[in-house]
Parts: structure tokens; C-alpha cells; sequence
């Protein structure tokens, strides 16, 4: 059984009697540093530090709720945010160096063929207040590369489709008169002209 004598919420640290002694416990919590009365009252009357007496099974108990009281404490101080806020605030803290690695993820993506990732993390970098005029060009360049990109696949898509209508329709494919795109969605057998 380890008693809690005092603690700070926000920062973890903490006095307890563990059997006869008194220790203080802090991060990184892998050896803790043998304490006396008159410390624990100097942390409470000086530091601020919170008079408690709480009794925990386990030294991991007593652990666990330094972490909750942790972050209990500073959800107080910080209200949550919500993500593009966040998103926001760290792309006006990269450097030059940070958006350097961000244009190269966003080449990947290109080259994957995850065109929408892509698309998506460039406009997001636009909105960096780091971004060199190097940095604006290859965005463009990059964003070019998507839309031709794109262009490819949506050519690529019409033929398949009229690949499919020629199957499908092989009078129409012989007349040279395939149905449109829509007509093969739709249903409509009758070739346009």
C-alpha cells in the first residue's frame, strides 16, 4: 500500500509514504527520491502543491491517477480544439524544412495515384506562412500534375466505357455509332448518331 501526501495535478509529481518512507515520485517514474515531512510541507505551503491523504493499492494505481489528474488539469487550461483549427495553427508553425518533407509526401501520393490526398494536402499547404516562392511553383506544378492526371483517368474511363458499349452493342460499334456514355448508363439500346 503507497499513501498520497501531496501532489501537483498538472505536472504528475508527488509525495507518498511508500511502508516507513517518504518518497517524492516524478516523470520519467523510474526511480523516485527518498523525501522527508518537512519537504512535503514545504511543496504544500511554497510549490502549491495539494494536500491529499489517499490511500492507493499499487504504486501503478497511484500512477495512473497522477495521468488523469494530468490531463483532467490541463483540459482545464487548454479547451479542446477541433481539427482544421489545429491543422491550421501547425501549418503556421512549419518551416521551410517541414513543408520541403510535406511537398515530397504529396509527390508519393501523386505518383500512388491518390490523386484526392494529394489534391487535398496541397491546399493545405497553400495556407502555410513558411512557403518560399520555390515551394508555390512546385505546388503549381504539382497541382497541374493532378489535374492532368485526373484528365488521364477520366479518358481512360470513356473508353472503357465504350469498350463495354462495343461489346455490348455490336452493331452499334460497327456503324461507328456507339452509344454515349449516359445512354449505357441509362439503359437506352438505340445508338446516338
Amino acid at each position: 500500500m503507497i499513501t498520497l501526501l501531496a501532489y501537483t495535478p498538472d505536472e504528475r509529481w508527488a509525495f507518498a509514504r511508500d511502508g516507513e518512507r517518504i518518497v517524492l515520485v516524478k516523470p520519467p517514474f523510474r526511480q523516485d527520491v527518498a523525501a522527508s515531512d518537512a519537504e512535503v510541507e514545504r511543496a504544500v505551503t511554497i510549490l502549491g502543491f495539494l494536500a491529499v491523504e489517499r490511500d492507493f493499492a499499487s504504486r501503478r494505481a497511484l500512477l495512473d491517477f497522477l495521468s488523469k489528474e494530468s490531463v483532467r488539469a490541463w483540459k482545464k487550461r487548454a479547451p479542446s480544439k477541433d481539427l482544421p483549427t489545429l491543422r491550421d495553427e501547425m501549418l503556421a508553425a512549419f518551416t521551410v524544412a517541414d513543408l520541403d518533407r510535406h511537398l515530397a509526401r504529396g509527390r508519393k501520393k501523386i505518383a500512388a495515384g491518390k490523386l484526392d490526398e494529394a489534391q487535398t494536402l496541397l491546399g493545405r499547404l497553400l495556407k502555410a506562412n513558411a512557403l518560399t516562392r520555390q515551394q508555390l511553383d512546385a505546388i503549381a506544378a504539382m497541382q497541374e500534375q493532378v489535374q492532368s492526371a485526373r484528365r488521364e483517368q477520366e479518358q481512360l474511363r470513356r473508353q472503357e466505357l465504350r469498350t463495354a458499349a462495343a461489346a455490348r452493342f455490336p452493331r452499334a460499334a460497327n456503324d461507328n455509332a456507339l452509344p454515349s456514355a449516359s445512354d449505357v448508363r441509362s439503359g437506352v439500346l438505340h445508338p446516338t448518331g
